[in-house]
């Protein structure tokens, strides 16, 4: 959540006002967004983050609520207004390739949000069905590692604890 705040005040301080990059930082700005945006998907979707190696997460699911769904379509939405203002004729040829297919990305997102895919978190793929393959990634060498897998899994929620008898 910090870390989402903390990268819509960056976009927000990158383009103020819906301002272009001064001459010579369009890459630099460019490349940023893609950054924050990075490092804001790991943090909304810790499984990817667990997948891809990174440890920061492991205590932790998606937030799937209806806010946090919904704070994450307004960056996405701020992510496009972010990329409008960047002049294309001020980067180099790759960056605008990489600034049109980001925000053909976004616009998927934001196009599937439109449609209500946000509330499909299960698919034949994805799901708490599932959680084994996550499981094994796992190095499970340190105390932490158990704790942190506790945790994950202690967030499931009390339909998934064992019933006493």
């Amino acid at each position: 959540m910090r870390l989402l705040v903390l990268s819509l005040s960056f976009i927000a301080a990158v383009a103020p006002a819906h301002a272009a990059p001064e001459a010579g930082r369009a890459g630099p700005v460019l490349h940023q967004i893609f950054e924050t945006e990075w490092e804001r998907d790991l943090q909304e979707d810790p499984l990817l983050a667990t997948y891809l190696g990174d440890r920061r997460y492991e205590d932790r699911w998606p937030d799937l609520s209806a806010a946090a769904l919904a704070r994450s379509h307004a960056a996405d939405r701020a992510v496009l207004d972010s990329l409008a203002v960047i002049p294309s004729a001020s980067l180099s040829e790759g960056d605008r390739l990489n600034q049109k297919l980001f925000g053909r990305l976004y616009q998927g997102e934001l196009d599937a949000y439109a449609w209500g895919l946000q509330y499909l978190p299960i698919t034949q793929r994805d799901g708490v069905q599932s959680v084994h393959e996550l499981a094994e990634l796992l190095p499970f060498a340190t105390v932490q590692d158990y704790e942190k897998w506790v945790a994950r899994l202690n967030g499931l929620g009390p339909t998934w604890t064992r019933p006493s008898t």
